[in-house]
């Protein structure tokens, strides 16, 4: 009987944390973001640059995050990376020959919005 009991209420608790997980989950914003690093000289060192600024992302608070990626939402709330995140490099010459290469950061921002109203 106590068994029974406990598995009832442990199904209880998980049918109401699933429920709210998705309630929460319909009203979270994706925005896909990237940021351009300086100019470096080599691939290696624009890949160099690239992890230390998704890093520093990945260490970055909410409030920070949506002042970074002023673009969102002027709503914006509880601004997290979310998913994959990733580094590719570009190489491009300059009108004088160089060629120099730039890291490009790839960033799935998770966000909430305080707007008054659904549209559901």
């Amino acid at each position: 009987m106590k068994f029974t009991k406990a598995l009832l209420i442990a199904s209880t608790v998980s049918a109401m944390a699933m429920l709210s997980t998705q309630a929460l989950a319909d009203d979270i914003n994706y925005s896909n973001q990237t940021v351009l690093t300086a100019d470096a000289s080599s691939e290696a060192d624009a890949f160099k640059q690239g992890m230390s600024t998704l890093n520093a992302l990945q260490a970055t608070s909410s409030n920070d995050l949506k002042k970074t990626f002023w673009r969102l939402d002027s709503q914006a709330n509880n601004v997290t990376l979310a998913g994959d995140s990733y580094v590719t490099v570009s190489q491009k010459m300059k009108a004088d020959g160089q060629l120099v290469y730039n890291a490009i950061v790839h960033v799935s921002v998770a966000y909430e919005s305080n707007e008054d109203g659904d549209n559901e």
